[in-house]
């Protein structure tokens, strides 16, 4: 009877051990899951401005704002829009991170799918041109340049400018209908002590056109994505032609030595190794409706 009694405790006992245990994996699985669900994507909100943002590099008006940190490249930055831009400030808190954006400028890519895809985007260069350049340029906008004022910029022999173009999900520029864009994109940068400041206009008008469907209070699902550094095409071009003709002069015997040890190959290997890196995130966005 003892050993009777000492059976079914002991079954007793599994079976309690075995009921824990399927407890146990059920509240795993279901913590497991609750955490799945709240693993969303935080949504940066835009903050509705009375007044148009001066686009000049300076982040002044910014003051007081609560900035987003993006750790992977050291940027603060923020959002606002009114009923005709969206504004973006962006500070590169760490130089380093800057690469090539002289040479390559930065796009902002738009996606109203709220996927980190290309679609279309908006890309900002500033560079040296020419008075006849600057005034192409102008009139590509959509500006109505006098005789009067064509003359007064071909005084200048050349200028910097701060171009914004839209481009499409290669990177190239689309043409803009003339009159279409009364506020183009532009921007502007600035160096303040250690960090360099961006401001960016991107004209509303062109994000809704990318967001079929989306009503400009909502922007659901509207991603926003930024893009610097790398190699540009001439840059590219550049180093091909210098592989080739490094390529030619080892094969005649002759040429200076090389700093690189590397095996057959290894010039492009290791050329290629100091590129400029190329840098790049998304964030999904919200624009603040018209108070």
């Amino acid at each position: 009877m003892n050993c009777f009694i000492a059976a079914l405790v002991c079954h007793s006992n599994n079976e309690e051990k075995t009921m824990k245990r399927k407890s146990l994996i059920a509240l795993s699985v279901a913590l497991i899951l609750a955490g799945l669900g709240l693993a969303k994507e935080t949504v940066i909100e835009s903050k509705w401005t009375a007044t148009p943002v001066r686009i000049d590099g300076v982040d002044d008006e910014w003051s007081g704002e609560t900035l987003n940190f993006e750790k992977g490249v050291k940027v603060n930055y923020a959002l606002r829009n009114d009923a005709s831009n969206v504004y973006v400030l962006f500070v590169f808190t760490d130089r380093r991170y800057l690469s090539s954006i002289e040479a390559t400028g930065l796009i902002i890519w738009v996606n109203a799918e709220g996927k980190k895809k290309k679609a279309e985007g908006f890309r900002f260069l500033k560079k040296q041109v020419t008075a006849d350049e600057l005034i192409a340029r102008l009139e590509k906008q959509g500006e109505q340049l006098t005789e009067q004022k064509k003359a007064e910029l071909k005084s200048g022999a050349s200028y910097v400018l701060f171009d914004g173009v839209a481009v499409d999900k290669d990177g190239k520029e689309i043409a803009a209908t003339p009159g279409e864009q009364p506020f183009p994109p532009t921007f502007r940068v600035m160096p303040k002590g250690s960090a360099m400041v961006y401001e960016f206009r991107l004209p509303l008008r062109n994000l809704e056109a990318k967001s079929p469907g989306v009503p400009r209070e909502s922007s659901v699902g509207l991603k926003l994505g930024f893009e610097w550094g790398g190699l540009t095409k001439e840059m590219k071009e550049a180093i091909a032609a210098r592989l080739g003709a490094d390529q030619s002069v080892d094969a005649a015997g002759g040429g200076e030595e090389e700093d690189i040890t590397a095996p057959s190959g290894g010039n492009v290997s290791a050329r290629i190794g100091r590129s400029p890196q190329k840098y790049s995130f998304w964030v999904d966005i919200e624009l603040a409706k018209n108070q």
